[in-house]
């Protein structure tokens, strides 16, 4: 038996599973799940990735966050290349451990990853990372980004381990929201989801 750590269907009404050994597509017909085959042109595999969180772009491709990086995935022909770290390169991915992903205004991508937040502007395929400001009190706690969701404004909530963030996507603000056991309106628990 394989985990599930997340599904999605895309605008073909296929449904996609990422689990902890890889993605599996769901044929209604026969009732089946088919494992997607690794691209053996790409190092990165599939099967040995655990994926957290997938997307599809306007363009159709899918984009899967994982463990070990992100794959954007063709959808009909399950081809797919890989987006890692390089540290050789300034405008690139921080961290390879990518939980949520996030498709936000103008074809940006946001990507919640084990470094903090990340964004990839898809037309020049350049990433800008948002530290945590450990000195600043509103900063995010943790820099481990566990879900992220976005408000009819375009602001990002995003749920860590350390409490609930809003993040103003216009000028890059940050406001920490905490367990406060005096408030019976503040969140619930330090550790959030969405």
């Amino acid at each position: 038996m394989q985990y599930v750590e997340t599904l999605f269907e895309d605008s073909h009404y296929q449904l996609w599973v990422g689990t902890r050994a890889g993605l599996l597509l769901y044929n209604s017909r026969k009732e089946t799940l088919t494992p997607v085959k690794d691209d053996e042109s790409q190092t990165l595999k599939l099967s040995r990735s655990t994926l957290m969180e997938i997307i599809e772009l306007p363009t159709g491709e899918l984009v899967a966050g994982s463990m070990a990086g992100i794959y954007v995935i063709d959808p009909i022909t399950h081809k797919y290349t890989t987006i890692t770290p390089d540290p050789s390169k300034p405008h690139e991915l921080k961290s390879a451990h990518v939980e949520s992903v996030l498709l936000g205004e103008n074809n940006t991508i946001w990507f919640g990853t084990e470094a903090g937040l990340e964004k990839l502007n898809w037309a020049t395929k350049s990433f800008t990372f948002y530290p945590i400001n450990y000195e600043n009190p509103d900063s995010a706690a943790d820099a481990n980004i566990i879900d992220m969701a976005s408000d009819h404004s375009g602001n990002l909530w995003i749920a860590t381990r350390h409490g609930l963030v809003h993040f103003d996507q216009k000028t890059a603000q940050q406001k920490r929201y905490l367990h406060d056991q005096t408030n019976k309106y503040s969140v619930s628990d330090q550790q959030t989801t969405l």
